[in-house]
């Protein structure tokens, strides 16, 4: 993980992310300066801006397209930022995949039916759901100049193909997270390549609507369930930074212990731009955008 354009923290789930430091970790004008310098990582993952701390998000997450500032709008100037920041670096842009899809299908009638896939491995929800079917399907746009103008890929790709796509182009030699991911597709070994890259590729006009989003001023608003959870995993992290590291961790999955402030937002479900679990969001990012954080233990929050 290398670049990040949000305002929340990674995963708990992937604490060896975090927990060694932050030198893999950027803001997201640092992603602008990386692409104009031709100094981006051999992979990058941008997250959006989920709307906490301070400023607006532009997360494209169900529901944000009823808010004020955080919307799709404003994730559609996030895509076409980044865009246009490639085609203005054209050596860039001519070695660069840029991958936008979504984990989820914003509550859409799909007319394609899903389709039977191969199980993880060993592994069955407390439903007793095995895994072996998937989903409704959610958009991938693949954004390159090697990519032929107005190619729509009908091959079958599922999240697995992400994994499976970034091991068969930088770590060939290793071995596959599950037999899902071993069996998924790779992307760049079905999609059809250009022999040299196109050079009629335009940048895009922003709309100043667009814009205005998102410089509106910020106020006091609603969380969904899924932002509500960000609150509460965000705390984790917070709690987590606060104690020294103990002896022998390896990036195992630390215990969660909840922040006080970051939960009680969480339940009320209301984020209000100044207010303490508004700082002590922009206290857990500053850790992470901060160059000189390195080490875990040594990160001071304020009350």
């Amino acid at each position: 993980m290398a670049d990040l354009s949000g305002r929340h923290c990674p995963g708990r789930g992937f604490p060896q992310l975090w927990t060694s430091g932050t030198d893999n970790f950027s803001d997201f004008e640092e992603l602008f300066s990386h692409i104009r310098k031709d100094q981006l990582p051999a992979y990058s993952f941008i997250e959006p801006n989920h709307g906490f701390g301070s400023g607006e998000g532009n997360s494209q997450h169900p529901g944000n397209n009823l808010t004020a500032g955080d919307s799709f709008v404003a994730g559609e100037v996030l895509m076409g930022r980044i865009y246009n920041a490639l085609v203005d670096s054209p050596d860039v842009f001519s070695k660069t995949l840029f991958l936008i899809t979504y984990d989820e299908h914003g509550g859409f009638f799909d007319h394609v039916s899903s389709r039977g896939v191969l199980p993880p491995g060993g592994r069955v929800a407390p439903s007793g759901f095995e895994f072996d079917i998937s989903g409704v399907r959610v958009p991938a746009v693949a954004i390159s100049a090697l990519i032929p103008r107005g190619i729509v890929d009908h091959n079958f790709y599922d999240h697995a193909s992400i994994p499976k796509t970034v091991r068969q182009q930088f770590a060939a030699h290793l071995d596959a997270l599950t037999e899902r991911d071993r069996e998924a597709n790779d992307l760049l070994a079905l999609l059809p390549l250009l022999p040299a890259p196109r050079i009629d590729c335009p940048r895009i006009d922003l709309p100043g609507a667009a814009r205005a989003v998102l410089a509106e001023p910020v106020t006091p608003r609603t969380l969904s369930e899924f932002e509500a959870s960000l609150l509460e995993l965000a705390g984790g992290v917070k709690t987590r930074l606060e104690q020294p590291q103990p002896a022998g961790f390896a990036g195992e999955l630390p215990p969660f212990h909840p922040d006080p402030t970051l939960s009680a937002a969480a339940r009320a479900r209301v984020m209000v731009p100044g207010s303490p679990a508004s700082r002590a969001v922009d206290e857990v990012v500053a850790y992470f955008t901060t160059p000189t954080a390195t080490d875990p233990a040594g990160v001071e929050f304020g009350p």
